[in-house]
């Protein structure tokens, strides 16, 4: 069974303190299609010393809005 890398996710609406990202399932052989649920997780680059990344989603969807952000700060995602 082959499966492509995901895209990275694509960000939708965006307000001062929350963005939307969207992606979609990796692309897979029609027989494989009806067999496999992915699970994905977003995460964050923190803000601190350590400049780690932290997860800010994990679950089956294919979108999720990340609320109470600070505005005019620049926020990194994967």
């Amino acid at each position: 069974m082959k499966i492509d890398k995901p895209d990275p996710p694509i960000v939708g609406k965006v307000t001062h303190s929350s963005i939307e990202l969207l992606w979609e399932n990796p692309k897979q052989s029609k027989e494989d299609s009806n067999k496999i649920k992915f699970k994905f997780i977003i995460q964050e680059l923190a803000n601190n010393s350590k400049r780690e990344w932290i997860n800010v989603y994990s679950g089956y969807g294919t979108s999720t809005i990340i609320e109470n952000l600070e505005p005019a700060y620049e926020y990194m995602y994967r």
